[in-house]
Order: C-alpha cells, then sequence, then structure tokens
C-alpha cells in the first residue's frame, strides 16, 4: 500500500493550486490500528499563511504477468 497527500495553499490569489506529496513511508508497526503518515509540511504549503487544504489517497500496488496479477508491496 502506498499514498499521496494533494494539497491546496493559502494563496490568497489561488493561481497556484493543487500541489502533490509523496510520503517516504507508511508506518503500520508503531500503534496498531493506526498508520502514521510522516509529512514535512514545507515549500509550496508554507508560502502563504492561513489554511492548508488536503486529502490522503490510499493505493493497492499489484502488477499482471503472463495474464496473472501479482501483489507488489514496497
Amino acid at each position: 500500500m502506498t499514498c499521496i497527500i494533494s494539497f491546496t495553499n493559502a494563496n490568497p490569489n489561488k493561481k497556484e493550486n493543487g500541489f502533490i506529496y509523496a510520503p517516504p513511508f507508511l508506518d503500520i508497526v508503531t500503534n496498531p490500528g493506526k498508520i502514521i503518515i510522516p509529512w514535512v509540511i514545507e515549500g509550496p504549503a508554507t508560502l502563504y499563511p492561513g489554511i492548508i487544504t488536503f486529502a490522503i489517497q490510499f493505493y493497492h500496488l499489484s502488477k499482471t504477468y503472463n495474464g496473472k496479477t501479482v501483489e507488489q508491496y514496497e
């Protein structure tokens, strides 16, 4: 499983809109039943003071070899 974080910063002009951050890993071991996602909030997210709007999307990766689907984990 992997994920991406899609976000918009607090730019009042909305000329810069729609950024993506790919977390380097997901921690599912430290706190059972929870997913810890590291996100260093910097760069485009901190250009303007205000509220950051974000969504987290999870993906399950797989590949197909010779007509068979093989699960792929990182």
